[in-house]
């Protein structure tokens, strides 16, 4: 007599096979939820970095549109820290008019950017200004202003350079 065992024939998966096959799912799908996040993480910059350039972009415009005050550097030497008030005037001078740009920089800068902060500077040797927009783009709580690629310390930047 033949030994019925050997004529048997295995059919179907084993228990190994679909656990392994569930384990290599799982570990895809995980990969795909993380590279889905990072994406995510990386259009927020991509966003917030088109709003420091617009913001950025207006300014100079603001200065373009104001030439005698850009002429005689009323726009320089401004940075967040300096608060500045908006002037009441209906008919207001170039010197009014660009206390009035930069009051309303300031607070659409705040307004659209964490941590968002401005500075203008003018570099008499090369006759140009430099617009630089800062924000926190990492929400690190980062307060330096050396525009490095170390977020943890440094804000994120845009600098726009005009010469005159």
């Amino acid at each position: 007599m033949k030994n019925q065992k050997n004529n048997v024939k295995q059919s179907g998966f084993s228990m190994i096979e679909v656990m392994i096959s569930v384990a290599i799912l799982s570990f895809s799908m995980l990969g795909i939820a993380m590279l889905q996040a990072k994406s995510a993480d990386f259009n927020h910059t991509a966003f917030l970095r088109s709003i420091a350039l617009a913001q950025a972009t207006s300014m100079v415009d603001r200065m373009r549109a104001n030439a005698p005050a850009t002429n005689t550097q009323v726009f320089s030497g401004f940075d967040f820290s300096n608060k500045v008030s908006t002037p009441n005037c209906t008919v207001c001078s170039s010197t009014d008019r660009a206390a009035k740009d930069i009051a309303e920089w300031q607070q659409a800068t705040s307004d659209y950017l964490p941590s968002g902060r401005g500075l203008i500077t003018f570099d008499a040797a090369s006759n140009t200004y430099s617009v630089q927009v800062m924000w926190d783009g990492t929400k690190s709580g980062a307060t330096g202003t050396g525009c490095s690629n170390n977020t943890s310390i440094d804000l994120s930047c845009v600098r726009i350079n005009l010469r005159l």
